[in-house]
């Protein structure tokens, strides 16, 4: 049986992986009824994103609509 090297590849490099969507991310659970549930992963699966993009989108429209009044 040959030998492995150890550290010969792997571990963290820069600038490797996805990039980051969020400067600091901070998680919230939100319950819903599963009608509500189900309209927006059948609205992100047409969009082709995921649900968080979804609620994400409404959030800051909410928020942009609550600036303006």
């Amino acid at each position: 049986m040959a030998a492995r090297r150890k550290g010969s590849h792997g571990g963290a490099r820069s600038g490797s992986g996805r990039p980051a969507l969020f400067e600091e991310r901070v998680g919230l659970t939100v319950q819903l009824e599963r009608a509500e549930y189900d309209a927006l992963g059948d609205l992100a699966q047409r969009r082709g994103v995921s649900v968080g993009t979804i609620v994400r989108e409404a959030i800051r429209a909410y928020l942009a609509r609550r600036r303006k009044g």
